[in-house]
């Protein structure tokens, strides 16, 4: 179904990959896409709604190795992928078991084509170290954190934004709809 509905679009930029290991750690899924990718990238998860705000800040803001955030403080979900900076506001880490972090990841990161062989370099090793169960996005942040210390956190701000996991997550999320149905992206 989603391969006819590309094919109508008639797009020679639009590529369906498909990944027949799905059920491993969306890390699986994105190396597959990686694959095909030969320049610079935003990637989003598909489980957030933004609003077209948070879309300006996002277009303003594509440099270099770039993940989007929101300030620590401005969220209250405990279930979160937090991150935690080093002096020069840099990636140091990033895990939802964090204690001490100033960020909340919103699912979206964008990566500069001079940065692409780093992020295949990490994705191969995340997966070979932590298995195609357990290896995720954000283990292979953590590698290039470490490793390369050239991740910027951009931070979007506010509330215009939501995440959809749990049967709880999406009632919140028809509200959020609901809120911010004019200035949402379609």
């Amino acid at each position: 179904m989603m391969d006819a509905h590309i094919k109508n679009l008639r797009n020679p930029h639009i590529t369906l990959i498909e990944n027949c290991e799905y059920k491993q750690q969306r890390l699986v899924s994105f190396r597959a896409g990686l694959s095909h990718v030969k320049t610079s990238f935003l990637q989003c998860d598909v489980d957030y709604i933004f609003t077209k705000r948070v879309a300006t800040i996002v277009k303003n803001n594509l440099t270099g190795f770039s993940i989007f955030c929101v300030r620590g403080e401005e969220i209250t979900d405990s279930d979160v992928m937090k991150v935690k900076v080093d002096a020069e506001g840099k990636v140091a880490e990033m895990s939802k078991q964090l204690v001490d972090y100033e960020y909340v990841y919103t699912g979206m990161f964008f990566c500069d084509d001079t940065f692409l062989p780093l992020m295949r370099q990490a994705v191969a090793e995340s997966l070979e170290r932590d298995g195609p169960e357990r290896a995720t996005v954000e283990t292979a942040f953590n590698i290039i954190a470490r490793t390369h210390h050239c991740i910027d956190v951009m931070d979007i701000g506010g509330h215009d934004w939501t995440e959809i996991d749990t049967p709880e997550d999406l009632a919140r999320a028809e509200q959020f709809v609901r809120t911010y149905h004019k200035d949402l992206l379609v």
